[in-house]
């Protein structure tokens, strides 16, 4: 397994999401808040996606708080597909969010996406 600073030094593959059609940013709003393209899953705006990790992250750490506690009530717990059930939850959609979060904040990132801000009157690059 490979640890969290290595993920950090990988160059982005835009595997699971990108900016949508960045040349046509034409304001400093659409700039801050640009839409956002999920790969094999839809397009939201960029504050919807947060929001949407968020809310998922909080949904999971209430269902893994669950599972904990019935683990400690009953020794058979462990025999139930419910860790595989979380499991397959993070794997099958937190996956895609917190991918295309990773993408877009790489792409972001680079100098042609700062120096659009720059143009668009950004203050973050000033």
């Amino acid at each position: 397994m490979k640890k969290f600073k290595e993920y950090l030094n990988e160059k982005a593959t835009f595997e699971y999401g990108s900016i949508y059609e960045p040349k046509k940013i034409k304001d400093i709003k659409t700039y801050e808040n640009p839409e956002v393209l999920v790969h094999s899953v839809a397009r939201y705006n960029l504050d919807t996606v947060t929001n949407m990790i968020t809310k998922k992250l909080i949904e999971l750490a209430k269902e893994a708080k669950m599972l904990e506690n019935d683990a400690k009530k009953d020794a058979k717990f462990f025999r139930h597909a419910s860790y595989k059930s979380l499991f397959d939850k993070i794997d099958g959609n937190l996956k895609h969010f917190v991918g295309a979060m990773a993408d877009i904040e790489s792409q972001a990132s680079t100098p042609q996406w700062k120096a659009k801000g720059t143009k668009l009157g950004s203050k973050k690059y000033k």
